[in-house]
């Protein structure tokens, strides 16, 4: 036997011998090097940042499982799923709100169309007291912002920020369709997150609004970016969404102001005490689940298919559920809600 046959004997000899957890591992390290390699391959054809590649490099420590589709999530292990099915059975059938149907039923078509039904959507969820209308307070106002910037000529290509604009409203209106239908196997975790938060008694308003904005920007965003292109003209669209990010900061100050106004009054309080830490936050999270959206957008449609492309669709949807089980930790247990709102008291935040 050759030296080449005896070290391949050994190779199966030492395969057929290791544990599940030791293959589990010499998966996840191949996934990893395929990341790698792909996450190098972009680096040579774009001009990837530090801090791009820092969102970029996020994904290499995260495992690598199967699933196709733009826009799914990761497949849920056995046990999870188990797990998550058993709670939703103890869950009473959700009925669907007519006038919320009328609403969400039909795709939006332009940019005008997304404006009135988003902000007819807020209104007639915070007329009923529903937690859904906050995130969709701060959601349409962006909406109408930027669209308003598209016609001051804001951006290089209009017509792509426009198409931009009702791709993305498109993805919420899909989700908060599949809510409001029932359909909550369909949901990534973020958005059932979200959405249940809403129907829960407790939860912050800033809550409501940083479960939104994870699940819209962090989820969403980089498969309505890959759907909608960003293959062709690259540098000019990267640019147009970028100036966004200017259209996001002038209404930081006016989005808490509208909280406070509508919902929560100690908001101002807060933002009073320690305003630009509150903005900083904001704003910066903002900005980076942005930056993450588009690499993966342009991971994604450089390599479609393949490990690349499945390790970042796990990412996208592990990442935006682990930031809603950060949003939401404050007030995921009476005892830690309770602490939470006797340190408010003490800053002299009433309701927030």
């Amino acid at each position: 036997m050759s030296r080449i046959e005896r070290r391949s004997d050994r190779r199966r000899t030492a395969r057929t011998n290791e544990s599940g957890a030791d293959r589990s591992g010499r998966r996840r390290l191949t996934g990893v090097l395929a990341v790698l390699a792909g996450v190098a391959s972009l680096a040579s054809v774009s001009a990837v940042s530090v801090t791009d590649a820092v969102c970029l490099f996020a994904v290499v420590g995260a495992p690598v499982p199967g699933g196709d589709g733009v826009g799914r999530a990761a497949r849920p292990r056995p046990r999870t799923e188990r797990r998550r099915r058993a709670v939703d059975a103890t869950r009473p059938p959700r009925e669907a709100d007519p006038g919320a149907l009328s609403l969400l039923a039909e795709p939006y078509e332009t940019v005008e169309d997304a404006r009135i039904r988003l902000r007819g959507l807020e209104r007639y969820f915070r007329d009923r007291g529903d937690g859904r209308a906050v995130f969709l307070t701060v959601y349409a106002r962006v909406t109408e912002e930027v669209a308003a910037a598209v016609g001051r000529g804001a951006f290089e290509d209009p017509e792509w920020v426009a198409d931009y604009l009702v791709e993305f409203a498109n993805h919420y209106r899909r989700a908060a369709l599949a809510f409001e239908t029932g359909r909550e196997a369909a949901l990534p975790t973020a958005w059932r997150v979200a959405f249940r938060a809403a129907e829960r008694d407790g939860t912050l308003v800033l809550q409501h609004a940083a479960l939104g904005v994870n699940a819209h920007v962090a989820f969403d965003l980089a498969f309505a970016l890959c759907e909608l292109g960003v293959g062709d003209d690259r540098r000019a669209k990267y640019a147009d969404h970028r100036r966004i990010n200017r259209v996001l900061k002038s209404l930081v100050d006016e989005t808490l102001d509208r909280l406070a106004d509508r919902y929560a009054p100690g908001i101002a309080t807060l933002t009073a005490a320690v305003g630009p830490l509150v903005e900083l936050c904001w704003f910066g999270a903002l900005v980076l689940g942005r930056e993450c959206a588009w690499w993966i957008a342009v991971l994604l449609t450089e390599a479609p298919g393949g490990t690349v492309a499945r390790a970042s669709r796990w990412f996208v949807a592990a990442a935006s559920a682990a930031v809603a089980g950060v949003v939401l930790a404050p007030t995921a247990s009476p005892a830690l809600a309770r602490a939470v709102r006797a340190v408010l008291r003490r800053l002299g935040v009433r309701r927030l």
